[in-house]
């Protein structure tokens, strides 16, 4: 296999390698690597990685690869909707200032969010290699989603993704959410012409899933869906966390800026998030400290602080749980500013 093969990878050529040069060549991705023993010629990934339309502004992507190494790209990705699911490994991902950590595969456990972008942001991609990953990725363009999804003229789906910039959804792992990505990472025996149907279902399920959970307008006989108010309570109890770096803070607090009580806020974030509020503050704060430490160049005390750590010991301690790497080593890793466009999907 030639160079310029191995680093091509398409349906044609399912099984293939990227190296470190061959980030070189291209003007709308950047490569960090975290070694300083990893030359040009070696390799990052190896393994299969497919795309595929499904139809236009419709794309689905899989991938079973090891990572040879530790590294981070980054890029910008389009306006639009992105569901990325994770069967095995551990990364992380920053679309803008919205900080997302995948880890799945103990136990069987599927990691799993959506994104909606209203317009083009920064996207980063952190690898934790030496690792192997399995993930699959359904992307929908703007375009998609307001000819698909909406049924009224001058009402478009696509630009009623949430109240803010960038809008997220976290999928609960269910039986029938694994039994649809098995379906789709490893699909039927079917004839091309149904295995293409096939896929184009289960991925519309799967963004309708996304946007139903992000707009409110969920399916019915959801038992587990959130009221409008609702959501609108968390979002006013998100934006104070975010907004208020350093403050302290207590949960009557944050319920009294969302309208709802101490209790009743605590069992939203549970079953919306997953975590207590102060877990959902603690993981804002780390990931605002992270920010500040790479973009700003700030101290390992001022980070603490804004985390509100009063020890930055403490500090240390939590960020290297949350990240696998101390504030030290985030401040080495200052993240450069690109402007330059991408393709639709993360790389």
């Amino acid at each position: 296999m030639t160079d310029q093969k191995a680093s091509r990878i398409s349906d044609r050529d399912p099984e293939a390698v990227i190296r470190v040069r061959d980030f070189s060549l291209r003007k709308d991705i950047s490569l960090e690597v975290h070694s300083d023993r990893v030359s040009p010629d070696d390799i990052l990934v190896r393994g299969r990685r497919q795309r595929r339309d499904l139809r236009p502004g419709l794309f689905l992507q899989t991938g079973d690869t090891f990572e040879e190494t530790a590294f981070t790209t980054h890029s910008h990705q389009p306006a639009g909707l992105t569901c990325i699911f994770f069967l095995h490994g551990q990364v992380e991902t920053q679309f803008g200032d919205r900080l997302f950590h995948f880890k799945a595969g103990a136990n069987g456990q599927v990691a799993a969010a959506a994104v909606a972008r209203r317009e083009a942001e920064s996207f980063r991609r952190t690898a934790k290699g030496p690792q192997r990953t399995q993930y699959l990725v359904l992307t929908a363009t703007v375009g998609w989603l307001d000819f698909h999804g909406s049924e009224q003229r001058g009402n478009p789906l696509g630009t009623r993704l949430g109240g803010r910039r960038i809008e997220s959804y976290q999928w609960e792992q269910t039986p029938g959410l694994v039994r649809r990505l098995r379906e789709l990472f490893e699909p039927p025996a079917y004839s091309p012409e149904l295995l293409r149907l096939h896929q184009e279902s289960r991925a519309v399920e799967l963004m309708l899933e996304a946007v139903s959970g992000m707009t409110g307008e969920n399916r019915r006989g959801d038992g587990n869906a959130l009221k409008r108010c609702d959501r609108v309570r968390l979002q006013r109890a998100r934006e104070l966390m975010i907004s208020a770096p350093g403050r302290l803070l207590s949960v009557d607090d944050i319920a009294r800026e969302a309208g709802v009580s101490a209790s009743g806020l605590q069992r939203l974030f549970r079953r919306a998030e997953g975590m207590s509020v102060f877990g959902y503050l603690r993981r804002v704060r780390l990931e605002q400290a992270l920010a500040a430490l790479q973009r700003d160049s700030v101290s390992v005390q001022r980070a603490s602080d804004m985390a509100g750590y009063t020890s930055p010991a403490n500090f240390a301690t939590a960020f290297k749980r949350q990240f696998g790497f101390t504030p030290r080593e985030a401040g080495k890793k200052r993240l450069p500013h690109r402007n330059s466009p991408t393709d639709p999907q993360p790389e």
